[in-house]
């Protein structure tokens, strides 16, 4: 996990007791991230160091490359930092897309356009699989 990979890194070089992860969205095992990534941020706990150099935090980007986990832009930052993350996550869309079939063949043009048509339209899913064997099946 990006959690496992990347908080023994910050905490071993600001010499820190602990650490806490917390990051946009949520984690999957069985689900890779494609563009540019969730924010995340570690809180390290009791750290007997307060700031580190650019070069360190870009050796440890460097050192996850060569794993399956990818960081970029890291940064020493202040609390005011959730905060912001905060008020990222309220502002964010989703764009979803899915493949559907129907009953009815699709003839003409004059078909696909009433499905165009459709506005607002509710979505009654079952618990997706790749989160099944976690959660409850939702009926």
């Amino acid at each position: 996990s990006v959690e496992e990979s990347i908080s023994p890194l910050l905490v071993s070089l600001f010499q820190s007791q602990s650490s806490k992860f917390s990051s946009s969205g949520r984690e999957d095992v069985d689900v890779r991230m494609l563009g540019e990534g969730r924010p995340f941020v570690v809180q390290l706990i009791n750290s007997k160091l307060t700031d580190a150099p650019d070069a360190a935090l870009r050796d440890i980007e460097k050192n996850l490359s060569e794993s399956d986990v990818r960081a970029n832009t890291l940064k020493v930052s202040d609390a005011n930092c959730m905060d912001v993350r905060r008020e990222n996550e309220m502002e964010k869309k989703k764009n979803y897309v899915c493949v559907i079939w129907i009953s009815k063949r699709i003839k003409n043009k004059s078909d696909l356009e009433v499905l165009n048509k459709i506005k607002d339209l509710v979505v009654k899913q079952l618990t997706p699989l790749r989160v099944l064997h976690r959660r409850a099946l939702m009926t």
